[in-house]
């Protein structure tokens, strides 16, 4: 850790440190990834059973949002390593302001009771994002997480960014899970 920080390589030093809270804590976590609007937020909504996470056809994360369990509450990380926290009851367009501010929030942490202990859910931007931002924000996720949920829209499912994607993510030594969504279009 100290020689990422003296070589000038903060972003190696806050993935051990990433590496190091979830192994302390014996998590285990999902990352859900994909394209814009595909329903990773809606996943996860309804994974706890709660529309805490904006979703709508229009595209909404911008930065990576965690889910754990924990007493309810919200804390958000800035670029700038300032944290803000949130205590129910949520307003709704506050938080949807937060995720969709790729420019001075890093993650937002989402402290729920519903969420199994030990257990970390990710929301991530959309890989076909072209602000290098959200890109950034997802391959930040992927290096903690255990599984990969990759959420996709069914009449994308055989686009040529899905199998781009899909291989770059084979590298990471993980288990890919493909989640076909929408059917019912």
């Amino acid at each position: 850790y100290d020689r990422f920080l003296t070589s000038g390589d903060a972003l190696r030093a806050k993935k051990l440190t990433d590496l190091f809270v979830k192994a302390t804590n014996h998590q285990f976590a999902i990352c859900f990834t994909g394209h814009f609007s595909a329903g990773k937020s809606s996943m996860v909504n309804e994974l706890i059973g709660e529309n805490i996470l904006t979703s709508s056809p229009i595209p909404t994360s911008a930065n990576l949002v965690i889910m754990e369990h924990g007493e309810p509450g919200i804390k958000i990380t800035n670029k700038d390593d300032t944290t803000i926290s949130l205590k129910p009851p949520y307003n709704k367009e506050l938080i949807k302001e937060y995720t969709k501010d790729s420019n001075d929030v890093m993650r937002m942490t989402i402290y729920h009771q519903d969420v199994p202990s030990n257990l970390i859910y990710m929301d991530t931007p959309g890989i076909d994002s072209t602000d290098d931002t959200h890109i950034q924000a997802t391959e930040n996720a992927l290096h903690i997480a255990d599984a990969i949920f990759y959420m996709v829209e069914y009449n994308h499912v055989q686009s040529s960014t899905n199998f781009k994607y899909l291989k770059e993510l084979s590298d990471y030594n993980k288990p890919i899970y493909l989640i076909v969504n929408q059917i019912d279009k």
